[in-house]
Parts: C-alpha cells; structure tokens; sequence
C-alpha cells in the first residue's frame, strides 16, 4: 500500500477540528441561500467573552491574511511605515507590498526576535510594528518583560503594536498573552486564529483584539461579507470546544518534546519551541533538503531560506508516529546530503 504524502509544511493540526464545530458548520451548510452576518455579531461576542473584552475590541477578517490587510489600511502610510523583523513569516511582507505599504526593517539576529532592535527601529515615526510570538518559523516567544518594552516603545513613537498570536495557544502557561496590556488599555493589538490549534484552516477566520478606536478603525477596511456563515457557525462551536482544545494541546506537547530529543539526538539540535513546529539546522542546502523529503520519502517540509534561516527547515507537527518517520528520514538525507557533497569534494581533487 503505497504511502500518502505526509504534510508537515503549513503547520496544520493533525487532530482536525472540534466535532462541534464540523456538526455546526454542516447545519449552515443547509442554508447556502443566505448571506453572513457582515458584522460577525455572535462570533465577536463571543470572543470577547472567551477574552474579557468588549465586543467593540473584536474584529473578524478572511484568516489572517485578510485581517493584517486591514490593519496595513488603516494604519500604515508613506509618513508612517510598517516595521517587521528581518528573518519572519514572509505573509507580513507580501501583504505590505500587495497594499502599497512601505517597510522598515529590524534586524533579527538569532532564533529570537531583539526587542532592542525592533525598538530601535520604533523610534521613528511609523504605523504598526509586527510581531509573533511563539516567533514564526523559531518556535520561540517574547517574554513578558520583552512586550512591555516593546509596547513602551510603540507608544513613544506613535505607532501601533501588532503581536501576532497564531500560535499561542500552544504557549506554556507562565508564557501568557499580551491580550494582558490590551485589558490593562495598551494601544496594542493582538492577533489570533482559528486555523492552528482549532483545526479550521481550510475555513479561514482570524481576529484582532485591542482598543475599541483602534478595531473602529480596523473594521473600516475589512470588506463586507468576509467571513462566510459556515465560518462563523464553526468558530463559535469550537471555542466553545475547551476539551478539544486542551486534548490538542496535551497532544503536540507531548510530540513535540519527543521531537526535539529526536533532533537532538540525531544532532540537529532546534531552538526551544512553544509552537506547533519546530526550526531544523540541517547544516545543508534547505531547498535540497525538502526537495528530497518531498520526492523520496513524501514529506513536505518547508525550506527556511526564505524565512531567513538558510541551511534550516521547518518541520510542522504530525502525531507521534508521522513524527518518529519524519525524524529519521530527516537524519538519514542529512546524512546522505552530506556524504554525497564530500563526494564531490574528494573527486574534484
């Protein structure tokens, strides 16, 4: 029986959506007739009830994609850049060009995002700083300390703070969020999604939470009708789901530090994740390296060149034993990669 291809390259939950959610995405399914709720009125309350917020700090967009270029439109101008990290989640670039919207830069040196050079960087004037934490594609988190400085920083040079969450719910619990500093009044707004640890990613939701001036803002350039009613009907149910939630949870935990032993062991070892993937330094050509996963053992992992981490790829994950034959084939092409490059070098002289 000829094996499927093993997709550990977007980070997909491999436990699929609350039960819940599927059974009330179906009942809506029934109804194809009939337009959304343009202003995601239930889910917005919902959300700020799972939050501690107010409905007016929610905003609801077509995944995250659609909600960043919401907050590119109503905060960031030629007079007022858009700042993200050197080495990150490319989406935060593509959607800043796709708008029109300038970019300065902040250098990120290591698998951690500096704090001092994104503030360095929010010294100037500028629209709306990004951030995510657990850092995409490290696995590593900002500490509390760290965010405060950052949003100090934001404040003084009059921009916004965006810290993407898409991950956190994977975080530990001493980890905790900045949603923290938007209760507290901080002129900050936190990104989440329902496509990680809820498994609706073919779905597309995403939300902002922050100041109600600031979502005021934000809701004016998310189009109408942006999310579809199946959409919203699912990602009540499974915020509602607080079991599947934490089965999720305990289950990546428990691959994801048998996976970092493995790396480890096999020497690769990866940065400290909290997040639902982990950062491989392979020691060779990434491109190759995921070309091979994907042609000879059929996995898909995603070359971290373009991330900023050449020579590294990021490995989402599966459960306990798509992972165990993950690891060894990373190892064993590692291995080979390297043998057949000393190869090379041995005929050429």
């Amino acid at each position: 029986m000829s094996l499927e291809v093993l997709r550990l390259g977007l980070n997909e939950s491999p436990y699929g959506p609350s039960p819940l959610a599927v059974e009330a995405m179906r009942r809506e399914a029934a109804r194809p007739h009939r337009y959304p709720d343009p202003e995601c009125s239930e889910l917005r309350g919902a959300l700020a009830r799972h939050h501690g917020v107010t409905p007016d700090m929610v905003a609801v967009g077509h995944g995250s994609p659609g909600v960043l270029a919401a907050i590119a439109g109503a905060f960031v101008s030629a007079a007022a850049p858009a700042i993200l990290p050197t080495r990150t989640w490319p989406i935060y670039r593509w959607v800043m060009e796709e708008c029109g919207a300038p970019i300065r830069w902040a250098e990120t040196p290591g698998y951690r995002l500096s704090a001092p050079d994104l503030e360095a960087a929010m010294a100037r004037r500028f629209g709306c700083c990004f951030v995510c934490t657990p850092h995409n594609p490290c696995g590593t988190t900002l500490t509390g300390a760290e965010v405060r400085r950052l949003l100090d920083a934001a404040a003084a040079g009059g921009g916004v703070l965006a810290v993407d969450e898409a991950y956190g719910e994977y975080t530990a619990p001493a980890t905790g969020s900045a949603l923290r500093h938007v209760r507290d009044g901080a002129r900050c707004l936190v990104l989440k999604t329902f496509s990680k640890v809820h498994g609706l990613a073919g779905i597309r939701v995403a939300y902002a939470v922050g100041p109600a001036d600031l979502v005021a803002r934000l809701r004016e350039h998310l189009p109408v009708f942006a999310v579809t009613a199946a959409g919203q009907a699912g990602a009540v149910a499974a915020l509602a789901d607080e079991a599947h939630v934490r089965r999720v949870r305990a289950g990546n935990e428990r691959v994801r530090t048998a996976v970092l032993r493995r790396f480890e062991a096999c020497g690769l070892p990866c940065p400290p994740s909290e997040a639902n993937f982990v950062l491989v330094p392979a020691g060779v050509d990434g491109g190759e390296l995921a070309r091979r996963l994907r042609e000879e053992r059929l996995i898909e992992v995603v070359d971290a060149t373009p991330l900023g981490f050449p020579g590294h790829v990021r490995v989402g994950l599966g459960r306990g034993e798509e992972m165990a034959r993950c690891c060894a084939a990373v190892a064993e092409l590692v291995e080979a990669i390297r043998e057949e490059a000393g190869a090379r070098v041995g005929a050429a002289r």
